[in-house]
């Protein structure tokens, strides 16, 4: 009784709502006493969390003490997005000087002001096909473009939340930065041409970065692809261009609710409509990783424990429940783990490059959001807000972007390809346990922009070499690509192996006989990938190393596999060769070559897979 009466005398808090439970300031003898009492679950000690919003970039080592070089504001990243919120606090141009030299921009809008962060803005609409809820201007209705900006370039703000959840700082990955909007994504979508006229008006108006958060539900050829044709020439002029592809991180199995109290105990009933006073309790099988927004109480739960609620129901005769206010959590000891809704390899155009490049934060980003836009995906929901916590691709994109503009910003002569390499070669490692699909997950790895900007080595490969490569992915459009007089002159069609890129795939060819599609013969792994690098550091040797996971089946040789450097800009090249047995519904396998010199590590993940009958390539 003694001791139940200090508990009560030191509480601070009881908890009877979420769990039956209460925190009291107690010595450890006195925790260790009340661990041991009937009927208590646990005791731990409490924590102190320092407040962090967009927490992304401290998960990627990349936290507030590393804004970049002070050359950041001469970087311009390029949005093709859903348009911006320009009065929003994270485009606030306060301290910022004017825009560099090589803006060539212009800000087309209607009651709309840009100034020295967010420099320029454009809209394009070549259907000319509005919905009643657009706005013909680069201002943004739909609150996507406004989440994307600021998580690559948002200034950093105090105080930002999501109606109080994940209350802190949020800042984008360049804060310093400027930003150019290019609208191009409407109600009704997005149109090829006025990706392709925007990409090429963000080329003459001298960014640096283009992000594109926008992805086709089909693979299409590349001469089929504006994004693809936009993405040459920005690569020809010098430009970054970031593709939408990936997402990343299981965080935490919370919905998110727009409450202002906790709710009150209600009756818990079956139902076949939405009921907004009495919540919903929703249970899938699909999107566990995922935290939606609903306009009212809700809480997603698994299948599993939705059967369990219904027997619950099923067995009460007063069954209740209450849906609280959710809790956000700083850290997932899981992650990084590619979301579940995130696209896979192989490449379904060119399946000897490796893709996904690499693995970017996607998942519960908060970050700023357009006051007009609905807080949730339910056009009902009036609610106004100017942050939002969203996840998808689009989310990755920019972290993607954020970090090429950082090693732009140390690096300003480097070329896209160089920058890429750099990124690429420098990422950190993902658990390949946690990824049944390994590289065909997660590419290269988890981004790491800290690292990239130390890199001592990078593949620099140019428009030659992708000229080269269309080529012997027998291209006969080459032009439609180009737009200038590139031939295929001399060049048959073939592999891809040596193309200049960080990565490395190999699946072999299946024979299939002219009796029946089914009889399918494996052929042997064999394939020799020849690569050219670039030193960017001091003078310094470099050793190659193979990694292979201990299930790989095939076997890999580096020729040579010492390469020495004595100035920078120096150019070595070398051959990887690949051998091993015929394989036929074989799992993927990987490994990595690793160049070293005791300073800098360069990782070439390498993956050798089986490949749909009917690909490109194929020797059917």
């Amino acid at each position: 009784m003694l001791l139940i009466s200090q508990v009560i005398q030191s509480l601070v808090h009881s908890y009877h709502r979420s769990f039956n439970g209460f925190a009291a300031k107690l010595t450890p003898e006195e925790a260790a006493r009340v661990s041991k009492m009937e009927g208590v679950a646990s005791v731990f000690p409490n924590r102190i969390f320092n407040l962090q919003t967009t927490r992304s970039w401290n998960f990627m080592d990349f936290g507030t003490d590393k804004f970049g070089p002070a050359q950041e504001e001469d970087v311009i990243v390029a949005l093709l997005d859903t348009g911006i919120w320009p009065e929003h606090e994270s485009f606030s141009d306060a301290n910022f000087g004017p825009p560099p030299a090589k803006w060539k921009g212009t800000c087309k809008a209607t009651n709309f002001t840009c100034n020295k962060k967010l420099i320029g803005a454009r809209y394009y609409n070549s259907e000319n096909i509005y919905d009643k809820s657009d706005i013909k201007s680069p201002r943004d209705r739909i609150g996507h473009g406004t989440h994307t900006s600021s998580t690559a370039a948002g200034r950093k703000i105090e105080g930002a939340s999501y109606l109080g959840l994940a209350e802190g700082v949020a800042r984008g990955g360049v804060p310093n930065a400027r930003i150019a909007m290019y609208k191009v994504s409407w109600h009704e979508g997005s149109s090829e041409t006025d990706i392709l006229k925007a990409s090429d008006n963000a080329i003459a108006d001298g960014v640096d970065i283009i992000s594109v958060s926008i992805a086709a539900s089909d693979p299409y050829d590349y001469f089929e692809s504006a994004i693809a044709i936009g993405s040459f020439h920005a690569m020809k002029h010098g430009h970054f261009n970031l593709k939408c592809r990936r997402k990343l991180w299981s965080s935490s199995c919370i919905s998110l609710q727009l409450l202002t109290m906790v709710a009150d105990v209600f009756p818990l009933q079956l139902l076949t409509f939405w009921f907004l006073l009495l919540g919903t309790i929703i249970a899938h099988s699909t999107g566990y990783d995922v935290a939606y927004n609903y306009p009212f109480p809700a809480l997603a739960i698994s299948a599993e424990d939705g059967v369990e609620v219904l027997d619950y129901i099923k067995n009460r005769e007063s069954p209740v429940a209450s849906i609280m206010v959710a809790e956000t959590s700083f850290k997932d000891i899981s992650a990084p783990i590619v979301a579940s809704f995130s696209s896979r390899g192989p490449n379904p155009i060119s399946p000897d490059i490796l893709k996904p490049d690499i693995t970017a934060p996607g998942m519960d980003i908060l970050a700023a959001c357009s006051p007009i836009a609905p807080p949730t995906p339910h056009a009902s929901d009036t609610r106004s807000l100017m942050y939002n916590v969203i996840s998808g691709t689009s989310m990755a994109t920019p972290h993607a972007s954020a970090a090429a503009a950082y090693v732009k910003a140390a690096h300003p002569d480097w070329s896209p390809a160089a920058i890429k390499s750099a990124l690429m070669t420098t990422s950190f490692d993902v658990d390949p346990r946690k990824h049944p699909d390994l590289e065909f997950s997660y590419g290269a790895g988890h981004i790491n922009p800290t690292r990239a900007i130390k890199q001592g080595l990078i593949f620099a490969a140019d428009e030659e070499d992708y000229v080269k490569f269309l080529c012997k992915h027998n291209i006969d459009n080459l032009r439609q690509i180009t737009g200038d007089n590139s031939t295929c002159k001399g060049i048959t069609p073939g592999r891809g192996w040596d193309l200049n890129y960080p990565t490395m795939a190999l699946y072999p060819w299946f024979a299939i006989s002219a009796e029946s599609y089914l009889e399918r013969k494996g052929s042997e792994i064999n394939a020799v990938f020849t690569r050219t690098v670039t030193n960017v550091g001091k003078p310094s040797t470099y050793h190659a190393a193979l990694r292979l996971l201990q299930s790989s089946i095939y076997n890999a040789t580096v020729k040579p596999s010492t390469l020495t450097f004595s100035s920078v800009g120096e150019k070595k090249s070398f051959t990887v060769r690949v051998t091993g047995p015929k394989i036929t519904q074989q799992p993927i396998t990987s490994g990595a070559v690793v160049w070293a010199d005791g300073v800098h590590q360069v990782r070439m993940p390498l993956a050798v897979y089986n490949y749909r009958p009917g690909a490109p390539y194929d020797d059917a």
